[in-house]
């Protein structure tokens, strides 16, 4: 509802975290904010970088992760393939032919579904999205938006597949640790899912739903 939300944000708190830490029953007063989560992104100290470059979080945790795969960065309308060369605009298309789909995200910062765009191509047929656009148009779209990595599309497993087949439907875990517990406990679980607003992401912030689990 409309006051609870103007509620919840003076707090500093998001409609999806008032679900997911269900605050009909909890008090607001004992959970970090939204301003201090972000703020919390800075205890990593210079090691922050690891975290907030996507080019450089790939080559050091794809060694240890199922991380989707870094395919080709966007940087002053040239594009790189990530081994020292680059591809022109019909080696793009080449790549988007052969992978069907590929994902647009900023290769630097970013967060909450911001930048992202699903690249598709079926019979002869691209879209962005889910609008049709010419091959010219796709490529211009690219190399246009600076500063950006095209990552390999990740098919989800049939059961999120349908609940909306659309978007990537995830599931967030919240764990913690201190010095009272042996190993990490997991103090919530939620299950999101994207709406056709929301293509191709399921950001509760973009007005995706949101489900304990």
């Amino acid at each position: 509802p409309l006051l609870t939300r103007i509620k919840v944000n003076l707090k500093g708190f998001t409609a999806d975290q008032y679900v997911r830490f269900d605050f009909k029953n909890n008090d607001m007063n004992g959970y970090l904010s939204e301003l201090d989560r972000w703020k919390s992104r800075e205890l990593n100290g210079p090691y922050n970088i690891i975290f907030d470059d996507k080019i450089l979080f790939y080559e050091v945790f794809s060694k240890h992760l199922s991380i989707p795969r870094n395919l080709a960065w966007v940087n002053n309308a040239q594009l790189y393939d990530l081994k020292g060369g680059t591809y022109s605009k019909e080696q793009l298309l080449f790549l988007l032919d052969m992978y069907k789909k590929l994902i647009v995200k900023p290769a630097y910062l970013g967060g909450s579904g911001k930048g992202v765009s699903l690249l598709s191509s079926e019979d002869g047929v691209y879209k962005i999205n889910s609008e049709s656009v010419s091959p010219e148009y796709i490529t211009e779209y690219i190399l246009n938006n600076n500063n950006t990595l095209i990552c390999e599309y990740i098919m989800q497993h049939e059961y999120s597949n349908k609940l909306y087949d659309k978007t990537a439907n995830t599931i967030r875990i919240i764990t913690i640790f201190n010095e009272e517990y042996t190993e990490s406990r997991v103090l919530v679980a939620i299950q999101r899912i994207g709406t056709k607003e929301t293509i191709p992401v399921d950001n509760a912030s973009k007005g995706a739903l949101v489900s304990l689990i």
